[in-house]
């Protein structure tokens, strides 16, 4: 059994990893905002000879804008918006500032707190994430526990935590 009480930092910690996108979609978006800028280049050394001044113009206008519209957009959301978003819904909920004890099974984990107790089976996870602070435990795409390393007693802990969710939780 293990005793948390979750802190701001680290629901926002818990906030960026859900949102850190899998390496696939990190080199699609990377490839797409390269495929982007190559064409602004292209236009801008080559297009003058096949395109029209207006026309050139608005094409290499937009795809420089859609680069830096795309790169600070995701830069802004993911440092900026994310994490001020984060900081004030665990602020304003409550229930994720109260200490809670969580316990597994073969089943699975029960999680209680003084408003109640919540089950789930392992069964029931799709996936899992983690990080050097933290545990993600999914319910659904959108949903997750969060479980702080420190609260675990050891690294040997953390570890065979660690290798009941691969050997529970089917991906």
């Amino acid at each position: 059994m293990l005793i948390v009480k979750l802190q701001e930092a680290e629901y926002v910690a818990a906030n960026a990893l859900h949102l850190k996108s899998s390496r696939r979609r990190a080199i699609v978006f990377w490839l797409a905002m390269l495929g982007l800028a190559l064409a602004a280049l292209w236009l801008w050394f080559f297009g003058r000879r096949i395109i029209s001044g207006s026309n050139l113009a608005g094409l290499l206008g937009g795809s420089i804008g859609g680069v830096l519209g795309g790169v600070l957009a995701t830069l802004g959301v993911r440092f900026l918006y994310v994490p001020w978003k984060a900081r004030r819904v665990f602020r304003q909920q409550r229930s994720l500032q109260l200490p809670f004890e969580l316990s597994w099974s073969e089943e699975g984990f029960v999680s209680r707190n003084e408003q109640g107790s919540y089950k789930t089976l392992w069964s029931d996870l799709v996936r899992w994430k983690e990080n050097e602070q933290l545990f993600l435990l999914y319910i659904s795409d959108a949903m997750f526990h969060i479980l702080p390393k420190r609260a675990f007693p050891d690294a040997e802990a953390v570890s065979s935590f660690r290798e009941l969710l691969r050997a529970r939780i089917v991906t």
